[in-house]
């Protein structure tokens, strides 16, 4: 194998240095609601929108311009449940969404992001619904990127649209009976830089 990795510095030294790039990003992040059920009465829980967001990205080009990487990126924010029009606030809850990344060119500096991973849901209290904690979720999503040279990294602007199915487990163990869809949609801003 080093043998093999050696032989690849050789052959290819000027394309190396420019194959992983890591992007760091900052923005805002929408989420559709949690929970949307009628027991009694309306009940709603949702977060407060926008929630600050910040991402992590780490990722590879491949000869053909695509490009292969994970991300993570974490969200903030209050939650309130809603019952028959009483309002409470659920404290503060925290997402970690981690996925696996591919991108590829459509025009210009405009590319197009696809990918497929897990979100984690972290309460600050174990209150109301988060009251056995918050639970993990399969996750898809996707988007669009812009960049910019700008010096020695590229300026980033991205959009987002992520989907997953949302429970937790204390509704789990009181028998709640299905998943709540629930949509994200998210717009960064970046810097990139190629290593």
């Amino acid at each position: 194998m080093m043998r093999f990795t050696f032989v690849l510095l050789l052959v290819l030294p000027a394309t190396v240095p420019a194959q992983t790039l890591v992007r760091v990003s900052a923005g805002v992040t929408a989420s559709s609601r949690l929970v949307e059920d009628f027991v009694g009465g309306p009940i709603t829980v949702e977060q407060a929108v926008p929630m600050p967001t910040f991402a992590l990205q780490l990722s590879h080009t491949l000869a053909s311009g695509y490009r292969l990487g994970v991300e993570g990126r974490l969200t903030s924010g209050a939650t309130e449940v809603t019952d028959n029009g009483i309002s409470d606030d659920l404290g503060t809850v925290r997402t970690i969404a981690l996925m696996a990344l591919a991108d590829g060119p459509i025009r210009g500096a405009l590319r197009w992001q696809a990918g497929i991973g897990t979100i984690l849901y972290r309460p600050a209290e174990e209150l109301g619904i988060w009251s056995r904690g918050g639970g993990s979720r399969w996750l898809v999503g996707g988007g669009l990127l812009w960049s910019r040279p700008v010096g020695s990294v590229d300026l980033v602007v991205g959009g987002r649209y992520d989907f997953h199915p949302f429970t937790t487990p204390r509704l789990d163990a009181e028998g709640y009976g299905g998943y709540q869809a629930v949509h994200r949609v998210g717009l960064t801003l970046g810097v990139e830089r190629g290593f």
